[in-house]
């Protein structure tokens, strides 16, 4: 079938004060592309956003190369406000791949998984980068999975400076694959709660 893709535009809510539900929103859609896979070479959702992206009862759908958060260019043309959501998928989404995406700005969740399977975060970079240089942005929590996310992967992510924790699972979600993440300088590195991969404890890395 007939892939759909939306890359290389600013997407922002330009009246100060004022927040937009969503910079983009994809509700019952088979497949989509959101930015391309060559790192970077996607779109930038600035801010004034409750969420960057939103995909519902969705399949398919690939985010990549995308950022969210205020580079200094794009700071001269609109307000640096908070994204509270960089990227939510959920009711029973799945196939959904997000991957190399920088999140740099002020928000409660860089990337959630609400109730959506077999999917992929991976290789994202959330309030810094690959370097480690200096601090970008301040999601309190990088990655989220709950109500029921089961089988999904994150991988390779590169995630510092959270206020909270940097990957939470919780909300009866099983049978995910943490692995390979670069994580450092946060209030909590990994927490299981509430169901979250059984509950299993976390690694003693002593």
């Amino acid at each position: 079938g007939l892939v759909y893709s939306f890359s290389l535009c600013t997407v922002s809510r330009r009246v100060p004060g004022a927040h937009s539900q969503y910079g983009l929103f994809l509700h019952n859609v088979p497949h989509f592309e959101i930015g391309v896979e060559m790192y970077r070479l996607g779109s930038d959702f600035v801010g004034n956003l409750d969420f960057g992206i939103l995909v519902s009862f969705s399949s398919n759908i690939l985010i990549a190369g995308n950022r969210f958060g205020t580079t200094p260019y794009l700071a001269a043309f609109f307000d640096p406000a908070a994204i509270s959501v960089g990227i939510q998928a959920q009711n029973d989404s799945h196939d959904i791949t997000i991957r190399y995406n920088h999140f740099m700005n002020e928000g409660d969740v860089a990337a959630r998984f609400v109730s959506c399977k077999q999917s992929e975060i991976s290789h994202n970079e959330i309030n810094t980068d690959s370097t480690w240089a200096k601090q970008v942005g301040s999601f309190r929590t990088g990655i989220h999975l709950t109500s029921k996310s089961d089988s999904n992967l994150v991988q390779g992510n590169t995630i510092g400076y959270c206020q909270e924790t940097a990957i939470l699972v919780n909300g009866q979600s099983v049978a995910n694959l943490l692995t390979q993440n670069s994580i450092s300088r946060n209030v909590a590195g990994i927490e299981l709660s509430n169901g979250g991969n059984n509950d299993m404890p976390t690694a003693d890395l002593d």
